[in-house]
């Protein structure tokens, strides 16, 4: 298990240390669920180098005025990552942020786009000791992905 604590203005530094202790060592194929994409959650996925990852979104907030932006980002990073797929999901229930890999769930407290911005805290645990949840969380990320649009 790995803890880390996100001090509330340190902005770049958060993101940082995310990516190197948590996001970098994630393997096999990466489920991310984040209602919050934009670009700066881009800049840290490009980092996970997993043979594939899926990142699932709200739709809701694509509509808005910063979410049309980040669409037109999203072409050219598709054209760079073609590994990395991103999911827009029309349901209302997307609320809590984690991420899955073959071996590991990361809970997040805040976006990853947001990370420093305010408090936050990460949990990374092992799938041997998460197993239930882990399982639970893959089946209900697989059941929204089908039910998705991808960008």
């Amino acid at each position: 298990m790995k803890m880390l604590y996100f001090e509330p203005g340190m902005r770049f530094s958060s993101k940082c240390l995310f990516a190197d202790e948590m996001l970098c060592s994630l393997d096999g194929d990466v489920k991310i669920v984040d209602p919050y994409c934009g670009e700066k959650s881009l800049t840290l996925v490009r980092m996970i180098s997993a043979k594939s990852v899926k990142f699932l979104t709200s739709e809701k907030k694509l509509r808005e005025k910063e979410g049309k932006i980040f669409l037109g980002l999203l072409q050219d990073f598709k054209a760079d990552y073609p590994t990395v797929e991103i999911g827009s999901y029309a349901g209302s229930d997307l609320h809590d942020r984690y991420i899955l890999s073959d071996s590991h769930l990361v809970m997040l407290g805040s976006s990853i786009k947001d990370l420093g911005r305010s408090e936050s805290i990460a949990i990374k645990l092992h799938k041997d000791i998460s197993t239930d949840i882990w399982n639970s969380l893959k089946e209900r990320f697989e059941l929204r992905w089908k039910t998705s649009t991808v960008l």
